[in-house]
């Protein structure tokens, strides 16, 4: 079974592993508890007195007439409580604790067998959770490699900036920047992950990702959906920070933006008072997409954003295989800025 785990890439096998250890653990501890509770039970340690039993564990019933003992059980154990008290010791000496509560005995009378058994519960105990420690050391330093590698980027990026005399402010910005991408991606990125696919799957992941983004746009409405699957491929994510400028008045747009999270303001001409607000699955600089004309408002990110980006030369680049649409995205695209 563990092997099974081992090879199935689905399943995260330091978890796993943790969770059968502990299981080991589990299973050790329970049999050490009984094989201590036996030995006990077997010497009838109730018979001498400081014996583990006799103190935690067993009752005396005596029957008495009168003046004169009739009956006395010698070993009448509560056994809920016998086994509660053998798992502590189990679980005392196997991470070698050991209160010294619960001891073998080591009188002349003992035959050495809890002493025996104690050694050896202590020994394995120390093998046990060493291999558990390795485990957890192990998922431990996978989880925040990650990190790692993301954190070393922000310090080499930061200590370009340092170099360059960047303005602090600025430098601030960036900083942030960073903190937000590793607040949505863990320091992964998303067109690498979906790029390390083959690439039909590759392609089926991008359009159940962006398909819909781009369905709602009028631009491309009556286009033959194999054109929009294509188009998919050249889709990238880029993040936004609040208060930061998307797109300005008067650039020329080569892009097309759709938002997938967040909230972006369409800015006035004083750029101080937003016109309108885009929602979560708004898009805009459709237009500009296909004549590459000069934006006509800016816009700028009014809360943390995800951006997906789809750039002119890509979309000319599918174009050049489907010629029909290429004359229904220009007609479209002329019209709408006509009714400007």
């Amino acid at each position: 079974m563990t092997r099974r785990y081992r090879e199935d890439v689905r399943a995260n096998w330091n978890q796993v592993s943790i969770f059968l250890w502990l299981v080991y653990i589990f299973i050790f501890t329970h049999w050490s508890a009984l094989l201590w509770a036996w030995l006990g039970a077997r010497r009838q340690l109730t018979a001498y007195p400081g014996s583990w039993i006799g103190i935690y564990v067993s009752r005396r019933r005596v029957i008495v007439r009168g003046e004169r003992i009739v009956s006395a059980d010698q070993f009448a154990a509560d056994v809920p409580t016998l086994y509660l008290r053998s798992i502590y010791w189990a679980t005392v000496t196997m991470t070698t604790v050991g209160y010294g509560d619960i001891v073998p005995s080591t009188g002349s009378d003992s035959d050495g067998s809890e002493l025996t058994l104690s050694m050896f519960v202590m020994l394995c105990g120390l093998i046990l959770y060493l291999l558990l420690s390795a485990e957890m050391t192990t998922l431990i330093s996978n989880s925040s490699r990650l990190g790692e590698e993301f954190r070393t980027s922000v310090e080499q990026t930061s200590r370009y900036l340092a170099y360059r005399n960047v303005p602090a402010g600025l430098t601030k910005r960036v900083r942030a920047y960073f903190s937000l991408r590793w607040l949505r991606t863990r320091g992964f990125s998303e067109n690498d992950v979906i790029n390390d696919l083959p690439r039909s799957l590759a392609l089926d992941v991008r359009v159940e990702l962006y398909k819909g983004l781009l369905d709602r746009v009028p631009l491309f409405k009556g286009v033959e959906p194999i054109f929009i699957r294509q188009l998919v491929k050249f889709v990238s994510l880029d993040f936004y920070m609040p208060d930061e400028y998307i797109i300005r008045k008067h650039d020329v747009g080569k892009e097309m933006f759709f938002i997938q999270r967040g909230v972006c303001h369409v800015l006035a001409d004083d750029e101080n008072a937003p016109l309108f607000t885009l929602q979560t699955g708004s898009f805009f600089g459709e237009i500009a997409l296909v004549l590459s004309e000069r934006r006509s408002a800016s816009v700028a990110a009014g809360t943390s954003c995800d951006i997906l980006v789809l750039h002119r030369r890509d979309l000319f680049l599918t174009l050049n295989d489907y010629p029909a649409v290429a004359t229904l995205l220009h007609g479209f695209a002329r019209q709408r800025l006509k009714e400007r």
